[in-house]
């Protein structure tokens, strides 16, 4: 009988957590060239002209398609492990509970409703910034000012305030995951794997959190 190794758990996991540190290596790049807004020297020309290079580069579309597929084979995996667990165990996870305990399984299940949070994040990120469906996108308009005019804008100062914090907290249990499916969950690894994705999770909520905390209240 012919097996899909596409369709087994654990080819599923290997492929939901490489793809989860994958797309943790674009975010912290992302950070790092959003952080150029904090230098307003030559009315923020460091972080327009990071934007009008990436943005001029002929490989863009291409490393588009591969955060898309990265980012589609997570999600589609994630919801398709959950999906298997519940069928598998719809009693409420009982073997997980008896050996990790009950806050174990909220934070599982916490993750995956975050999981959600997250992607509405990145959605209304895109229709923002990539797209311009809220706000048209004039090409007279520096980079910087068009990202404080979206910045200052109430609602979306909430949601990406929010939204951040929660990406925060998906991190540090996502990482957690990943490196435990990829082989890394012995005890004596364990302590330092946590460091790096409480770490790691930290650094990117407090980072992409504090850029509409910044613009509307020192800014104004």
């Amino acid at each position: 009988m012919k097996v899909n190794i596409f369709s087994t758990t654990i080819v599923q996991k290997v492929v939901v957590g490489l793809s989860g540190l994958l797309l943790c290596g674009f975010l912290i790049v992302h950070l790092l060239g959003n952080l150029l807004l904090y230098s307003r020297a030559g009315d923020y020309q460091a972080y327009n002209d990071y934007a009008h290079a990436i943005h001029a580069n002929p490989l863009l579309p291409v490393a588009e398609i591969v955060l898309l597929i990265l980012f589609l084979a997570h999600v589609i995996l994630t919801i398709a492990l959950v999906l298997r667990n519940r069928k598998a165990r719809p009693q409420g996870y009982a073997v997980k509970r008896s050996k990790r305990g009950k806050s174990a399984v909220v934070a599982h299940n916490v993750m995956h409703w975050t999981g959600f949070v997250v992607l509405a994040f990145i959605l209304l990120h895109l229709l923002d910034f990539r797209f311009g469906v809220r706000y048209a996108d004039d090409p007279a308009m520096p980079r910087a000012h068009r990202a404080l005019m979206v910045l200052h804008d109430p609602l979306s100062a909430s949601l990406y305030t929010i939204g951040s914090l929660l990406l925060g907290y998906h991190l540090y249990h996502g990482i957690n995951s990943a490196f435990e499916t990829l082989g890394a969950g012995n005890s004596r690894v364990t302590p330092y794997v946590r460091g790096l994705g409480a770490t790691f999770a930290l650094i990117v909520a407090v980072g992409f959190a504090s850029f509409p905390i910044w613009v509307n209240v020192f800014l104004r």
